[in-house]
Order: structure tokens, then C-alpha cells, then sequence
């Protein structure tokens, strides 16, 4: 589904009939296909050499650089059960993710549960680099005349100095967070272009926040440029359907949280250093 904003009545001089920077949409900088795959296959064999290193070192044993996916696995099975939390019968909110652990818990039960949030991950650095290569051809060096190893050598250089390889073997959401924050981006600029909401911007807008309430960031900005862009039917529903999930989570917590409270209050009342009637509120 696409948004269409109206064309104002007067274009400007530098803007072609569609209301995009005249030649930008034609003229693309021309890559090699080896190039436009070379940093991809550059951040694989980075992942498969960091693996080979951490499965040589640890008996075979995958282990990430931190110890929150493991956190997030538990609470998948948990979930998988009907309790949030990671420990069985004891309310937790442990995850710094809405989503994540509810991707993770169709794969718990399974024997390469430990590997999944590492492909996750692998396959959202890839989409990043791919949406990194539109933004490049389409608008950085639109109309360009860029060697292609010039251009393979800077996109890969991207896979170091955006870190991909280490956010991956976190095992967390960081790598998915990015990916949407880029998306985010590129659909904005895209809408700048055109005057055209597409449903991937969309998308990012919504999910961003459930994957981290930090690309909040983006997606708020993100629905002020809708305003004022006129999309205001986009503008709302978007909001609303950002919204709600995030509402509805943390009235989820706060109920559960609270009903946990009262429970440990009435069983053993000197566990906290308050008069045992404040836990009646």
C-alpha cells in the first residue's frame, strides 16, 4: 500500500514534474553487482570466522559476548508456558525488548534454539547493508561516477565502523533495532522524494519501538514530518497502531507487577523494610 501525497501548484525550478530533485530518480550511480555484494559477503566471512573462533575456544559451545540472549531465551520459555518472567511462578520483566523474546519463542523447544538469535541477527545486518546500498545508489551518489571497488572498499569499511559483526554475536536485538532505525531513514528520505508513504516506512515506525523504545527517537520525528506533509490519515493511524502495542504492554506489566507485589507482601510481610499494611496498596 502506498500514500500519495498531493502535488503542491507550484512546483519549484529544481524539481522535476513529480516533485522529486530532477534526474535524481533516473540517474543511478552504476555498481558492479560484485561490488553491491562484496561488504555482504565481507560481514559473512567476518560472522563465520568470529564463529569458527568461539565454537573452537568453548568446546563447541556457542556463547555470546553477553549474557542477556540467554536471559531472553528463558523468558521465551516461559512464555512458551503462559508466565512472563524467568523463573518459573516468579513475575519478572527482564527483557529491555518488547518484541524480541516473542520472536525467539517459536524456536525454544528446539535444538538450535541457542543459534537463532545469532541468525536473526546475521539476516537483519544484511538487510541494513542492502538498504545502505539504496540509500548510496539512489541518493548519496546519485548520477555518480564511482569505481566500483572504490564503492565495495566503502561499504565494507561500513561493516567495521558500524560495528555489525559485534552487535550480531551479542546475541540481543541491537542488530534488528538497527535495521529498522536504517528502513526508518530510508523511508523518510524516499517520501522526500516522491511524496509517496510507503508501507516499509510504516512498518519501521511501528516496530522500531517495539524492538527498542529507543527508535522512538525516530519514529515520533518520523510521524511530525507526516503532519507536515499532509499524510495526515497516515499520521493517525500509524500513531495509533504505534501506540497502542505500547500502552498495552505496559499496562500488561503493571498489573502483573502489581498483583506479584501483593502476593509476596502477604506471605512473608518482613521481606521488605515497610510496615506490612503498606502492601495493601
Amino acid at each position: 500500500m502506498i500514500f500519495k501525497r498531493s502535488p503542491p501548484r507550484q512546483q519549484a525550478a529544481w524539481l522535476d514534474s513529480n516533485g522529486a530533485p530532477a534526474g535524481a530518480h533516473a540517474r543511478l550511480a552504476h555498481i558492479d553487482n560484485i561490488a553491491v555484494f562484496a561488504p555482504i559477503i565481507f560481514f559473512i566471512l567476518v560472522c563465520g570466522l568470529e564463529l569458527y573462533a568461539i565454537l573452537a575456544m568453548n568446546n563447541g559451545l556457542l556463547v555470546y559476548t553477553l549474557d542477556d540472549p540467554y536471559i531472553h531465551l528463558a523468558l521465551a520459555e516461559h512464555i512458551l508456558q503462559g508466565h512472563y518472567g524467568i523463573n518459573s511462578g516468579e513475575f519478572s520483566a527482564p527483557s529491555s525488548s518488547i518484541l524480541w523474546p516473542f520472536l525467539l519463542v517459536p524456536f525454544v523447544k528446539l535444538s538450535f534454539a541457542d543459534y537463532v538469535p545469532l541468525v536473526i541477527n546475521i539476516a537483519a545486518s544484511i538487510g541494513t547493508l542492502f538498504l545502505l546500498h539504496y540509500l548510496m545508489t539512489k541518493f548519496v551518489l546519485a548520477g555518480a561516477a564511482v569505481r566500483s571497488y572504490r564503492y565495495a572498499l566503502l561499504m565494507s569499511a561500513l561493516v567495521v565502523g558500524l560495528n555489525l559483526v559485534s552487535l550480531t554475536f551479542t546475541g540481543m536485538e541491537h542488530s534488528l533495532q538497527v535495521f529498522f532505525a536504517v528502513l526508518a531513514v530510508a523511508g523518510v528520505i524516499a517520501e522526500r522524494e516522491t511524496g509517496e508513504v510507503s508501507w516499509w516506512l510504516i512498518l519501521a515506525v511501528i516496530a522500531g519501538p517495539l524492538v527498542r523504545y529507543e527508535n522512538l527517537a525516530l519514529s515520533l520525528p518520523t510521524l511530525a514530518w507526516f503532519v507536515w506533509r499532509k499524510h495526515y490519515t497516515v499520521a493517525l493511524s500509524t500513531a495509533a497502531a504505534m501506540v497502542l502495542p505500547l500502552f498495552l504492554f505496559s499496562l500488561f506489566l503493571h498489573s502483573v507487577a502489581s498483583d506479584s507485589f501483593r502476593v509476596r507482601c502477604w506471605q512473608n510481610p518482613m521481606q521488605r523494610p515497610r510496615p506490612a499494611n503498606s502492601c495493601l496498596f
